[in-house]
């Protein structure tokens, strides 16, 4: 960042729409990039896997326990089928179809700046983000359900654990529209060269103008998603594009529970920064069954049947 006065942001600042709009932006422009590296979208798979092997002598053996680590939390935590449960959700990434892009995977509050100072930037200009370590070609829907996921997890408390959870401020189906919205419009805009629009010109464009966000559609067809949530009753109405990101965001939220709750398990053992690793891996894998419980998996039962049906 150099001379730039910056601070990263706080949590409740996500829901910000004026912020929102602009990391919507950041983020399409992000996953316009073509970065001459490997497109195929095995980083999660790997990564995990990798977290997974190195947590299997703490997951399978009565571990030693730290003045901080609860051993209820840790027998809850060795209970789990982590394999099992990336095999569920590999079947249901086969399914939404999520585009591959270039993707930050990290998109949480402390890894976006808000510039400050004197002179303070102004427009997409206020925001910054950093810390690429995780960045790979992955699904375009793990990024954005990460990032929805960061809204309910503040990292800033003074003592153990370090993390307080609001799953009141997870956004709701309208916040979660208007970031899509932009997101959409700014991708478009990017690949073809062109400046972002500003909120208001991508919510106008999403309600009459319909080619550059139906490109965005994974299949280029407006049929609703095979796999689906139940609807919101009183939903407003989107445009197909919006709809298809919106399942792709409810399929991969328990992936981003999943990941990072192997993350603080690998973290619990090696890391020396102080964090309630334990608290925050039991955390993410409660929310990641209730999230699993939400999804409507009949359609892909039921294909799943009908295969079997052929085959026999």
């Amino acid at each position: 960042m150099g001379d730039v006065n910056a601070r990263p942001l706080f949590t409740q600042e996500l829901a910000d729409p004026d912020l929102s709009a602009i990391i919507a932006t950041k983020m399409a422009n992000i996953h316009a990039l073509n970065v001459p590296i490997s497109k195929e979208p095995c980083w999660i798979w790997n990564t995990m896997e990798r977290w997974l092997r190195t947590s299997q002598g703490f997951l399978s053996q009565k571990p030693q326990l730290s003045g901080e680590q609860d051993s209820s939390m840790v027998e809850r935590l060795q209970k789990i089928d982590y394999r099992g449960e990336m095999e569920f959700l590999r079947q249901v990434v086969a399914k939404v179809q999520s585009p591959v892009v270039f993707a930050h995977n990290d998109m949480q509050e402390g890894n976006i700046l808000l510039k400050t100072g004197p002179k303070p930037a102004t427009g997409n200009d206020r925001i910054a983000l950093i810390d690429f370590e995780y960045c790979s070609y992955n699904y375009r829907g793990f990024d954005l359900a990460n990032h929805f996921c960061e809204w309910v997890y503040e990292y800033k408390l003074p003592v153990h654990p370090y993390f307080t959870v609001d799953c009141d401020n997870y956004p709701s189906r309208q916040k979660q529209v208007d970031f899509i919205r932009t997101y959409l419009d700014a991708y478009e805009r990017s690949r073809r060269g062109k400046p972002a629009a500003t909120q208001g010109q991508a919510t106008a464009m999403s309600n009459g103008i319909e080619e550059p966000m139906a490109s965005l559609h994974h299949n280029g067809s407006s049929e609703p998603h095979p796999l689906q949530l139940a609807p919101a009753p009183s939903s407003p109405p989107s445009h197909p594009a919006e709809e298809t990101l919106l399942q792709e965001v409810a399929a991969f939220t328990p992936a981003s529970h999943l990941f990072w709750a192997l993350w603080s398990i690998v973290q619990s053992q090696v890391s020396t920064i102080p964090f309630g690793y334990m608290e925050y891996a039991v955390t993410r894998m409660d929310h990641y069954f209730e999230d699993k419980a939400k999804l409507r998996l009949d359609q892909l039962t039921k294909r799943k049947s009908d295969a079997i049906t052929e085959e026999g």
